[in-house]
């Protein structure tokens, strides 16, 4: 098997990728023996030259089909694995990669030299800049190898069973190289033919989840991971115009998988063949790979990639319900982020304050317009931590943008000067951030009061079970309305949108996702939705409401006049040409993709052509 006449199969699953037929050619310019170097590419494409092209290169196998049949590197994976005839060897690879001279010769010699039939070398390989990737490929830079890596737990994501991992580096003298590891990394996965035989892709999951779901299944079925010092191969992790695959059915359902894989939640779904193995149980791979599901728990060693180490006694708890409580309880200051454009701010704070539950706790940063500043030395001394003059022509997001740069280290509610607050306004919303995490948003719409309420004794909150029934939000392109059932509700409801009345968050969050002082009130809500989602946060609406306005909120609204940023933020490149940098400031994240958040929306959205698909 270690002779030169060993098959390698190399499979790719590819999606309008420009760089598919240079990483096929690096492959085999860079290998010691071409003839045993085979491929099966599932070729997701429109480019018919491209296809033309590599049809003529010898021992290749492809599955084609169009951009738009495409259904996930899930199900591209698994067509790949299809085509598996007599190759000794597997690796699968990505479609933008660059190899190293004798990489063929030498991840054989590095597999053989683990003396074990179920070995699989794998993790995420070093970095391939876009100069590296623009070099001719048998540039003298992949003459030698680079340090290889071990995986490592970096956390369980907040409000969320799934477990995020990443690579360290490592050379050959490493204690960590050559030692087992509990997770692949998808695009580096090198093993005997048999592993890809026998554990499938499951091409019912999209992307998201897949390496963890194929970790747990390989352990489970008797395959050992193992970590290696020497890296042969190289991944652009940073494209340009990088596109995806349409979102299908899976999107938004491979979690389920994931979770039914994992035995949380009573899912009942039956994964069939790609469920677990038999030889070993989910148990020995937690323990293993020193993690606990069900309880979020991610132990030291775990952290630090060092897997044979049997003493778990050290231990680091990662968003579990008690450290969230005590995270949250050591924090409980809060400063109130007041945009005053009404000339009314000292009446907003006297509110704040005398309908607050620990008056103590709170200061407030305010931003306005007014000539006549009230002054209240002792209030000022207490409780106002700054303010700052805005122009009369400063617009909302403008002044959200100065006041919001302006925070500590505490929770923040964002509020308009024509708010009056309910009392015990600052309990109820704590009370709900320990019920949702650090990493949510509150949000709720404000009701404007009604001419013969008397706001100043007004204590009965407002039930959004009740008075919530409805929620209309109107973007560019998009018209959205989201019907909320809450009458049986007694936790805060998940939504995908901020509202324009209120917000309440811990202030790491707005120090991460930084206001665009760019966009209109209007658009700044539609956007800024958008990239909290995308940076991993969540929003949620409370049950009830402990804040009332006097004045509309329409009355802050301005024009629409950023569409361009705004559609090309928000993937709408179809409507209007973008006219912003290619490195915008206050870009979507790239925690959680685009796409995703449309699908969640149940919106068709088609990622290729940047279009909401309208039902006829």
């Amino acid at each position: 098997m270690d002779s030169r006449d060993s098959k390698i199969l190399l499979e790719i699953a590819a999606y309008k990728d420009p760089e598919l037929l240079n990483t096929i050619n690096s492959a085999l310019i860079q290998s010691d023996n071409p003839e045993r170097v085979f491929f099966s590419i599932c070729y997701q494409s429109d480019d018919d030259d491209m296809l033309e092209k590599i049809k003529k290169i010898k021992h290749t196998k492809i599955k084609a089909m169009k951009a738009s049949e495409a259904k996930g590197s899930c199900y591209a994976r698994y067509l790949c694995q299809q085509m598996i005839e007599d190759e000794d060897y597997v690796y699968q690879i990505d479609s933008h990669m660059r190899f190293v001279k004798h990489w063929d010769t030498k991840m054989i010699e590095s597999l053989l030299s683990l003396n074990d039939e179920n070995a699989i070398i794998s993790y995420y390989p070093p970095s391939c800049t876009e100069e590296m990737m623009n070099l001719p490929l048998d540039d003298k830079i992949f003459d030698e190898p680079v340090d290889g890596g071990v995986m490592h737990v970096v956390n369980f994501q907040e409000n969320s069973y799934f477990l995020s991992t990443n690579c360290i580096p490592i050379g050959m003298d490493d204690k960590r190289c050559g030692a087992r590891n509990p997770f692949i990394g998808a695009g580096n996965f090198f093993a005997y033919s048999k592993t890809h035989k026998e554990v499938l892709h499951d091409p019912n999951m999209y992307f998201y989840g897949d390496e963890l779901a194929m970790s747990i299944r390989l352990f489970t079925y008797g395959y050992n991971i193992y970590s290696y010092g020497k890296s042969y191969i190289y991944h652009q992790y940073e494209r340009k115009n990088q596109e995806f695959p349409p979102i299908n059915n899976a999107m938004g359902h491979e979690l389920d998988r994931l979770y039914s894989l994992l035995g949380l939640f009573d899912k009942n779904i039956d994964l069939g063949i790609f469920g677990l193995g038999n030889k070993r149980t989910l148990e020995e791979y937690q323990k293993f790979a020193g993690v606990d599901f069900k309880n979020r728990i991610v132990y030291l060693n775990a952290e630090l990639g060092e897997f044979n180490n049997k003493s778990l006694s050290k231990k680091v708890s990662y968003f579990t319900q008690k450290t969230i409580d005590s995270e949250k309880n050591s924090i409980n200051d809060i400063e109130v982020v007041i945009i005053d454009l009404f000339g009314d701010y000292m009446t907003c704070i006297n509110s704040c304050l005398n309908k607050s539950y620990n008056i103590n706790n709170i200061k407030f940063i305010v931003g306005t317009t007014s000539n006549n500043i009230e002054k209240e030395e002792n209030l000022k001394e207490k409780h106002i931590k700054k303010i700052i003059y805005l122009d009369k022509n400063t617009t909302y997001s403008k002044a959200l943008s100065l006041l919001t740069n302006e925070l500590g280290d505490c929770y923040v509610t964002i509020v308009d000067s024509s708010v009056r607050f309910i009392k015990d306004w600052d309990s109820y919303h704590l009370n709900n951030i320990k019920m949702t995490g650090n990493n949510s948003i509150l949000t709720s719409w404000v009701w404007k009061a009604s001419d013969n309420i008397d706001v100043e004794t007004f204590d009965q909150y407002i039930n959004v079970a009740k008075e919530f029934q409805s929620f209309y939000y109107y973007l560019p392109i998009l018209y959205y309305n989201e019907q909320l059932d809450l009458s049986k509700r007694k936790n805060p409801y998940k939504t995908l949108f901020i509202s324009d009345g209120f917000i309440f968050c811990h202030s790491k969050i707005i120090k991460k996702v930084k206001v665009d002082p760019n966009l209109s009130y209007s658009e700044q809500m539609y956007i800024y939705s958008l990239r909290l989602w995308t940076n991993g946060y969540d929003i949620y609406y409370p049950t009830s409401s402990y804040m009332i306005r006097l004045k509309e909120e329409s009355e802050l609204y301005t024009a629409n006049d950023h569409l361009d940023v705004v559609c090309a933020l928000s993937g709408l490149k179809n409507y209007y040409t973008a006219k912003m940098p290619s490195k915008y400031k206050y870009d979507i994240g790239n925690v959680r993709p685009l796409w995703g958040w449309y699908d969640m929306l149940n919106v068709k959205y088609d990622p290729v052509t940047f279009n909401i698909i309208e039902d006829k």
